[in-house]
């Protein structure tokens, strides 16, 4: 990727202003290093340049840090461009001030220092630096180097969103519908996320379809939702890949086709996302859109259940409890569903207690047991109410009592999750 030296694009040539104030020599000169960089001969560039910056010529400063910034023409080497920028940038130069301000945001070739990167974008923001006023809201948003003020993120992305800037456009969006530094206003939100969307922001695109399919700001549309999903689809976000499968798959504004839905999954699922893998997996379980391959099930319940996806937790379980699709395993039953039930899934902790009050998988734990049943029946799961019945009529008062504490520690430690 070629760089883009200061009011002279490579491939564009575009005219240089400065050039009025050069004398013919120096313009020559400045010319010369553009003309090297865009035929990609940066020494050549480097050479033509420091003349002029050495004298003070904020440009060419610019340029040449630049040029080691990306390691053109040059070995790489932060510091010096960091020195170069603060040459340029103290005569006011605007995209010296930005990448300035870039540097000491990250500490790259400087001491990290937040305050001197905001000191140096309002003095950008100021001259009408776009990109200056996005990366204000930016820190505003985040409290970095300044007090975490969300009107002030606000009055910045608003300015540079008016000059359409993308990700500004975005984060008013996301503002608008948190009601972070404005009042919550969904409707405003579409407004933002629209403009980005356009722009192909991928999730701007993704969250006003969430919009148009919850109906929340807009008037419900299930084809807008569709055609908004498929373009952030089409950007290979995993995200809208999932949801078009959900609408595919319960046939939300389309005829239902486990087919399509799927194949949603899976490009999901290969992305990484658990929540997809645990649904393709149940796909596969079940036959739905796929044949029917319980091993290919398992293989994705492991995926997402490895995630700490808790209902992929709980259905790789019922697998290895089975032996569908992977050899019956039931060490492997209760591992699993201690993990689910220790998310909370109901259906696990009455399975749990199942197997342990059954001394299957592990060895038996009457106390244990009678925990996870009556964790399960406070949920609402009448079989562990039941098996807490039952269970309580065969066990000892010492038995009851250290249950009872047991399930005070797991309160104590699990509840507040």
């Amino acid at each position: 990727m070629r760089a883009n030296f200061a009011r002279a694009g490579l491939l564009a040539g575009l005219a240089l202003a400065a050039c009025l104030l050069q004398t013919l020599p120096a313009a020559a000169y400045f010319r010369a290093g553009v003309e090297a960089a865009a035929r990609g001969d940066y020494r050549s560039a480097l050479a033509a340049w420091r003349p002029l910056a050495e004298a003070g010529d904020a440009e060419a400063q610019f340029n040449i840090g630049l040029l080691h910034e990306r390691g053109l023409g040059v070995g790489r080497d932060l510091g010096r461009a960091a020195a170069w920028y603060e040459r340029a940038a103290r005569q006011s130069f605007v995209d010296a001030q930005v990448r300035l301000g870039l540097l000491y945001s990250k500490g790259h070739g400087v001491a990290p220092d937040p305050a001197r990167a905001v000191a140096w974008w309002r003095k950008a923001a100021a001259r009408g630096s776009v990109e200056a006023q996005n990366n204000l809201g930016v820190v505003y948003h985040n409290g970095i180097g300044v007090t975490r003020d969300y009107e002030a993120a606000v009055k910045w992305w608003r300015l540079a969103a008016a000059a359409g800037k993308v990700e500004a456009e975005f984060n008013l969006g996301v503002l608008y519908y948190r009601g972070l530094g404005v009042a919550a206003d969904a409707a405003a939100a579409a407004v933002w996320y629209e403009r980005a969307a356009r722009q192909g922001h991928v999730k701007a695109q993704r969250n006003l379809a969430a919009l148009y399919r919850a109906g929340g700001g807009v008037d419900g549309d299930p084809a807008l939702a569709l055609e908004w999903y498929r373009a952030a689809a089409a950007q290979s976000d995993g995200e809208a890949q999932l949801m078009l499968g959900v609408i595919y798959s319960e046939g939300q504004g389309v005829a239902a086709n486990p087919s399509v839905a799927a194949t949603w999954f899976r490009k999901a699922a290969l992305q990484g996302l658990a929540e997809a893998q645990n649904l393709l997996g149940y796909m596969y379980e079940g036959g739905r859109g796929a044949a029917g391959d319980p091993a290919e099930a398992a293989k994705w319940y492991h995926r997402a259940a490895s995630q700490g996806l808790a209902k992929a937790e709980f259905n790789l379980a019922r697998s290895y409890q089975n032996g569908t699709g992977v050899h019956r395993d039931m060490g492997q039953a209760v591992y699993w569903y201690q993990r689910a039930a220790r998310q909370g899934v109901a259906l696990a902790q009455n399975n749990l207690g199942t197997l342990l009050a059954e001394r299957q998988g592990a060895p038996r734990d009457l106390a244990r047991a009678l925990m996870w049943f009556e964790l399960a029946a406070e949920a609402g799961i009448d079989a562990a109410a039941r098996n807490r019945e039952s269970l309580k009529a065969a066990m000892s008062g010492p038995e009851i009592a250290s249950a009872e504490r047991q399930l005070r520690t797991w309160r104590e430690r699990y509840a507040e999750r």
